[in-house]
């Protein structure tokens, strides 16, 4: 066994090494990705920098470790910035549990500082990754918690109730939250079911109120290459339109009869409650969903009203991200407005 002192960290590319990256990717995954996967994991926008691949190599030149750095745009400091965002951090099974994940990440980190000083990292890890990332000095800077909506009680009324009272108690309970959501504006009729991203997006997200806080950038062509090209997962895009203008928007995919909210996106603050309305009531009446799951930061403003949406709250579940502050700083800059959407699909 070779003592963690033996083993040093080098960096790479993905173009060029596509087959290692892949290779040792689902080596340590227990679900294995394709190449075409792969190839729209770490796309590089036109002006981003390169992927970074980090890995941890021992005596023999093999590869012991990996982890990535992969460049997304976020609104930063009132101006759009690419900040590193760490993930595929893994090593070989048989070499776990002996300080090798402590040298893996500490390469990075160090490369991080030395390169990108100038900007925070951002990573959603494990909680094994969590501990030894915060040994390195990334902060904890909130946690995303998941929210769910209950829109068909079927299965929560079938472990307390009897089977013959069920589809009306059901019933009851839809009639009640449609009332008590009060779609007043009739948003939920105006509700357009759209297939792709135009320039209209462009527009919303340069005209988002301006905030110190990062967010990630909403524009068509991040919202084309996250949702409408990913291989694996299909998402379903509802807008809202105001006199000819996009008003809001909300990105789902779905999972059984479970529909999971990745982005929603109100023009104006004030926009987002009835957005939510319009979108629960039509969820609601068409009785396509048993229910609907949104996380986000435990900071982020949205999440103030959710309650008053009938969101349940499930902090138990919640994890924690983490921040690699720019350099000279000693605080996690945010609150970050993260959701699901900035997670890996």
């Amino acid at each position: 066994m070779s003592a963690p002192g033996q083993y040093t960290c080098s960096f790479g590319g993905y173009r060029g090494d596509e087959e290692a990256v892949l290779a040792f990717r689902n080596a340590t995954r227990p679900l294995a990705e394709g190449r075409e996967y792969f190839e729209w994991r770490y796309h590089t926008p036109a002006g981003a920098p390169a992927p970074v691949v980090c890995w941890l190599r021992g005596p023999d030149g093999r590869a012991a470790g990996m982890a990535a750095v992969i460049f997304r745009r976020y609104w930063y400091q009132g101006r759009p910035a690419w900040i590193p965002v760490a993930g595929d951090i893994g090593l070989r099974p048989e070499l776990r549990g002996q300080g090798l994940g402590a040298v893996l990440l500490a390469g990075m980190t160090a490369y991080l500082r030395e390169r990108h000083a100038e900007v925070p990292a951002f990573v959603l890890p494990t909680e094994a990754a969590r501990r030894t990332l915060a040994a390195c000095g990334w902060l904890d800077a909130g946690r995303l918690v998941p929210h769910v909506f209950l829109a068909r009680p079927d299965d929560w009324l079938r472990a307390r109730l009897p089977g013959a009272v069920i589809r009306g108690a059901s019933g009851l309970y839809t009639r009640v939250i449609g009332a008590l959501l009060r779609d007043d504006a009739g948003i939920a009729a105006r509700l357009e079911d759209v297939t792709g991203f135009d320039d209209a997006y462009d527009e919303l997200d340069r005209s988002a109120p301006p905030a110190p806080v990062p967010r990630r950038c909403l524009d068509a062509a991040a919202l084309r290459w996250r949702y409408a090209q990913n291989p694996r997962v299909r998402f379903e895009t509802t807008r809202l339109m105001t006199q000819g203008k996009l008003a809001g928007f909300v990105v789902a995919s779905r999972l059984g009869d479970d529909l999971h909210l990745h982005d929603v996106v109100a023009a104006e603050p004030s926009g987002f409650v009835p957005l939510m309305k319009g979108v629960l009531t039509r969820v609601l009446r068409r009785a396509d969903a048993r229910s609907l799951r949104f996380a986000l930061a435990d900071t982020h403003p949205y999440r103030a009203h959710l309650r008053r949406l009938f969101f349940i709250a499930r902090p138990a579940e919640a994890a924690t991200f983490q921040v690699l502050a720019p350099s000279g700083v000693t605080v996690p800059p945010g609150p970050w407005h993260i959701t699901s959407g900035d997670k890996d699909i």
